[in-house]
């Protein structure tokens, strides 16, 4: 309800094709209580903008959300940035975005803008940054 109509159109969105929130929100729980989970360890690009939104439209799981245990795959890129730097002088990387970091490790992509693909890329370039750390 609160997004602009170009952010709707570059996730091919329609919300016309959505469950009502309180329907919504009633299935989530349920599945949360059913599960017992308790906390989520998020792992994603750009984490906390995730979580101020996920907090500010959805409460109830932004509760479950720790602040200690995001992982971030762009904090994580830009901490090897940082080491890169230290030894060669240079980035690894020009720009943190998610497809850029996956481009450039040779990752090969998913669709862009959809949330189980981003969050797939966005594990695989963790993992990838992981693996490469103690190689720089």
């Amino acid at each position: 309800q609160n997004a602009s109509r170009k952010a709707m159109e570059v996730n091919r969105l329609d919300l016309n094709e959505g469950e009502e929130y309180h329907e919504f929100l009633a299935r989530l729980l349920a599945w949360l209580e059913e599960y017992r989970v308790e906390k989520i360890d998020a792992l994603g690009q750009n984490v906390d903008f995730d979580r101020s939104f996920i907090s500010a439209q959805i409460p109830e799981l932004g509760r479950l959300l720790g602040h200690r245990y995001l992982r971030d795959s762009q904090r994580l890129a830009c901490a090897y940035n940082d080491l890169t730097r230290l030894k060669t002088g240079k980035p690894a990387f020009e720009n943190l975005g998610l497809s850029d970091l996956r481009k450039t490790l040779g990752i090969e992509g998913s669709q862009e803008h959809r949330a189980l693909d981003d969050a797939l890329d966005a594990a695989r370039v963790y993992k990838a940054l992981l693996e490469r750390i103690d190689t720089i």
